[in-house]
C-alpha cells in the first residue's frame, strides 16, 4: 500500500512506529495492534480522520517491511483488511452503527428458536 503522508504526518507515524517496537505483529494480534494505534493517533487532534487513518496504515505497512519474515502475505491481509477495519472502529465509536439488537428483534429471534 503506497501511502503519502506531510512531512508532520511522517514524524507522528514515526512516534507510533515506536509504540510497536516490542510487539509480534501478525494476523492474529492485527485488531489489537490496530486498535492500539487508532487510539494514539487519535489524541493529535489537528489531524482529520483520513488524515488519522493513513498514518496508521503507513505505520503499519513500514512495520510490517521492517520487522515481519513473510512480510507479503501479511502485508496482503493488512490492505484488503485493515482500510475496513479502521472504518467499522469509527463507526462503532461514533455510535453510527450499533452492535446490539433491538429488543424487539432479540424477541422475534429468540422467538423463532424456541
Amino acid at each position: 500500500m503506497s501511502t503519502y503522508l506531510q512531512i508532520d504526518e511522517i514524524s507522528i507515524a514515526e512516534q507510533l512506529y515506536k509504540e510497536l517496537e516490542g510487539i509480534e505483529l501478525n494476523p492474529s494480534t492485527l485488531v489489537t495492534t490496530v486498535t492500539g494505534l487508532m487510539k494514539s493517533v487519535e489524541r493529535v487532534k489537528k489531524l482529520k480522520g483520513t488524515q488519522k487513518k493513513n498514518i496508521v496504515l503507513y505505520t503499519l505497512s513500514k512495520f510490517i517491511k521492517d520487522n515481519v519474515s513473510d512480510s507479503e502475505h501479511l502485508e496482503t491481509i493488512v490492505n484488503l483488511t485493515v482500510p475496513g477495519m479502521i472504518d467499522t472502529i469509527v463507526l462503532l465509536d461514533t455510535n453510527k452503527i450499533k452492535i446490539k439488537a433491538s429488543k424487539c428483534f432479540s424477541n422475534i429471534f429468540l422467538s423463532c428458536c424456541k
